[in-house]
């Protein structure tokens, strides 16, 4: 049947299957660290700064394009499979959001 979903260690996810919790706090997991990890990177990243218009630009568009393709799958992948009875918890950014944060590194006023 379709519906294909999601893949979580070989084991692929259809939006109907009855998740295991350890499945679920996986999930829920990989979502946190990526959360966590983008909004401490912005506090610390928005201190810094890269003086060089042109230099600051291409490590952004190098931080996005490491980042957010990455993103946008992992969020493809689990936007409907039902680890959490509000997945919108997990799933806080969209990958506008984060592209947008993304683009607010390394710009400290001068």
């Amino acid at each position: 049947s379709s519906g294909i979903n999601a893949e979580y260690g070989g084991t692929v996810f259809r939006e109907s299957d009855k998740l295991k919790d350890s499945q679920k706090d996986a999930i829920k997991n990989k979502f946190k660290v990526f959360n966590a990890t983008l909004e401490e990177q912005l506090r610390i990243q928005q201190k810094w700064a890269i003086p060089d218009p042109q230099f600051r630009e291409w490590v952004r568009e190098g931080n996005i394009d490491a980042i957010i393709y990455k993103y946008e799958d992992m969020c493809k992948k689990y936007e409907k499979v039902n680890f959490s009875s509000n997945n919108k918890k997990y799933i806080a950014y969209s990958t506008n959001d984060v592209e947008k944060t993304l683009s607010l590194f390394f710009d400290q006023k001068f």
